[in-house]
């Protein structure tokens, strides 16, 4: 704190101890805030496991035995992800004033992070209504999550080539391209996170049909699941099938191209896939 404010402080009465009172008052003022926002993110919690209780986790989602997506289920997808158009603008609206705030923000000060602070704390309730919104736009289609994050991966990243890894960024920032992502390398919507969970869903997503395929077939679909299983190990950036769906189930998304190109976000694609646990989210609470 500068001199003139403390003398200022000193002047009005303001010594050592009520300097110490007026920090526990801010702290207290800003973990209520949070904690109202956190309403939002509670329910979303609770729909989850309404949707897991109903379906299963994700990685116990059995795709067909060759990975085709039947027209029903990619209709339910799609109405699914036609009803997220309201809550996912609003959470662009809500990513696009906290990036304007950071970028207008660049010097250091107690003020500064407490608008920081402030406006990262009105991003939770967003997000949470869209995971919220999301889940219950399934469990009324009778889609669970893996289902869904099934067909999610194959159309958004495998077929249109999107990345697991896309989220909002800051523009003006300080990379080289004057972009930054707005959540870092090692956070909870980071990069590496984002990677990590692509890849344990994909994997489990391929053992599924491994199980059901058949070794002596002739097209040899068993071992193509070996190799997109083993390229998946070997690289951590790998996506499935990402030089080129297979055939048959490329032919099974192709009717709906164009609604899925027009249902991708990618400043949101983050949210999509899910947080470990929801440890995490009760991490942010404390």
């Amino acid at each position: 704190m500068g001199g003139n404010a403390k003398k200022w402080l000193m002047g009005c009465g303001i010594g050592c101890a009520g300097l110490i009172v007026l920090a526990v008052i801010l702290i207290a003022v800003i973990a209520g805030y949070v904690r109202q926002e956190f309403r939002g993110v509670e329910t979303a919690v609770e729909s989850h496991r309404r949707l897991s209780d109903r379906f299963g986790e994700v990685e116990s989602f059995m795709p067909s035995p060759r990975g085709i997506i039947a027209a029903e289920r990619m209709e339910k997808f799609l109405i699914v992800r036609e009803s997220l158009a309201p809550p996912g603008a609003a959470l662009e609206t809500a990513l696009g004033e906290f990036q304007s705030r950071i970028s207008e923000r660049r010097e250091r000060s107690w003020r500064v992070a407490l608008d920081v602070i402030m406006s990262l704390g009105g991003l939770i309730s967003p997000i949470g209504e869209y995971i919220e919104r999301r889940n219950d736009a399934l469990l009324a289609q009778e889609m669970g999550l893996g289902e869904y994050l099934y067909i999610y991966s194959l159309a958004y990243y495998s077929w249109l080539g999107n990345s697991p890894e896309d989220g909002p960024v800051v523009t003006g920032g300080r990379s080289r391209e004057g972009r930054e992502r707005l959540f870092g390398e090692d956070s909870t919507f980071g990069p590496r996170a984002l990677r990590r969970e692509y890849r344990r869903m994909m994997r489990a997503f391929l053992r599924n049909m491994e199980t059901q395929a058949s070794p002596e077939k002739e097209d040899n679909w068993h071992l193509s699941l070996e190799r997109a299983a083993a390229r998946l190990e070997d690289n951590l950036s790998a996506v499935v099938w990402e030089q080129g769906l297979p055939r048959h189930i490329a032919e099974s998304l192709a009717p709906y191209r164009e609604r899925l190109e027009g249902t991708y976000r990618p400043s949101i694609n983050c949210f999509e896939l899910p947080v470990r646990d929801d440890q995490d989210w009760r991490r942010w609470r404390r």
